[in-house]
């Protein structure tokens, strides 16, 4: 019986204050929509600019013209849920940038939800983004 007793997951034990299976990622998305839509750009602007003491100048413009090819190719486009996708993207690319992943894992971040199709498309999406950047995408 005794064992039973470590094996239940930590919400259950109280670890976890009054977490349940359904509230856990509450706060992460409060975080995450926590900017006005009409500050977005400004919010994006500041975020980028805190990265290039950690990345530099080159790899926070090609995460800035990601961001851009973003904007431009999703538009209004929304997830099965209905949450935007450029917001899905943009906070997709902030935890990896907090987690201090390399450049490249943040573009792709960013870059991910844009379609690609047939060999043409991922060669033109190659050519424009990189191919590491397209390797992941």
């Amino acid at each position: 019986m005794q064992t039973k007793r470590f094996i239940r997951p930590l919400y259950q034990r109280g670890a976890v204050g009054n977490a349940s299976p359904r509230s856990y990622n509450r706060p992460m998305v409060a975080v995450l929509h926590a900017a006005p839509f009409r500050d977005a750009p400004l919010a994006v602007a500041a975020w980028l600019d805190g990265l290039r003491p950690t990345y530099g100048e080159a790899a926070v413009d090609g995460i800035a013209s990601a961001w851009q090819a973003l904007l431009a190719a999703a538009g209004d486009a929304r997830t099965d849920g209905g949450e935007p996708i450029v917001d899905r993207a943009l906070g997709t690319a902030m935890i990896l940038a907090g987690l201090r992943l390399d450049p490249t894992s943040i573009r792709a971040a960013m870059l991910h939800p844009l379609p690609t199709g047939g060999a043409r498309d991922k060669e033109a999406f190659a050519a424009v983004h990189g191919p590491e950047v397209a390797g992941l995408v």
